[in-house]
């Protein structure tokens, strides 16, 4: 006696591509965001550091004197904000819109000066 065998193919819509593909895109985003973040992360524990060499090697420089000034809170703050800047400028670098080449205006600027003209 022979046996009827069904294949049943589930067919994933465009929704579900649509969402894999949102899903690697967020992916990528936030690998870029925690690169930025941890480049300035990184910033501020090397200018803690160095702050810290400058203090024990050049006691009697002008930035020491001027450092010293403020209070520790203080400079760590500054140092946060230097460091906060450089990874917004960081995440701005990865994700600023593509710009337009000057051929690429001109002949979209061409296209429509002819769709208008023929109307």
């Amino acid at each position: 006696m022979a046996k009827k065998i069904v294949v049943v193919q589930k067919k994933q819509g465009c929704a579900w591509m649509c969402g894999m593909f949102l899903l690697v895109c967020l992916a990528i985003a936030a690998v870029v965001y925690a690169f930025a973040i941890a480049a300035g992360v990184a910033l501020w524990f090397g200018i803690r550091y160095i702050w810290r060499r400058l203090c024990i090697e050049a006691p009697e420089s002008g930035i020491v004197h001027a450092g010293s000034k403020l209070p520790p809170i203080g400079r760590k703050v500054l140092a946060g904000i230097a460091c906060a800047l450089v990874s917004i400028c960081l995440i701005s670098i990865f994700f600023k819109p593509s710009e337009q080449t000057q051929t690429q205006q001109t002949t979209q600027t061409t296209y429509v000066a002819t769709q208008s003209a023929d109307a």
